[in-house]
């Protein structure tokens, strides 16, 4: 699967896939990236967000890190998984914001601060941290 950027700006990325506009959108003060199916308006000469593809929320920590404690990319009836959308959000936000990117170990259980991997996130998370996007095994922020 290919992906083709469209656009970027600060805080905003519109990439393509499968044929369709896709927007990943860093909120900058919760540290939380949005993604939606993207709209070329002719008559603006912009995207605009059209219905949710999800988002990752992530906890800044005191040293300019950040530790991602949930992520969901299955909205639109899955269409967008498995498209390398998780990827080029991780990558956009490290770019922009900088800092590292942590999860958690996947021990199967939910963490006191809500975290845990389920579904695809454990193979996901595991891609991350070869590709060097996520470190691993960080010790749970308080």
């Amino acid at each position: 699967m290919s992906i083709e950027e469209l656009d970027s700006s600060n805080f905003k990325k519109v990439i393509k896939v499968n044929g369709n506009p896709v927007i990943i959108s860093i909120c900058e003060t919760e540290y939380n990236i949005s993604v939606n199916e993207g709209e070329w308006l002719e008559e603006y000469e912009e995207y605009e967000e059209g219905n949710s593809i999800g988002r990752i929320e992530m906890k800044g920590l005191e040293n300019g890190d950040f530790y991602i404690t949930w992520m969901g990319l299955e909205g639109c009836n899955g269409q967008y998984l498995h498209c390398g959308i998780g990827t080029c959000a991780l990558k956009f936000f490290k770019e922009e914001v900088g800092g590292r990117i942590f999860a958690a170990e996947n021990n199967g259980e939910t963490l006191d601060d809500g975290s845990h991997l389920t579904n695809d996130a454990p193979a996901f998370i595991q891609k991350m941290i070869d590709l060097g996007i996520v470190e691993p095994n960080y010790d749970v922020p308080e």
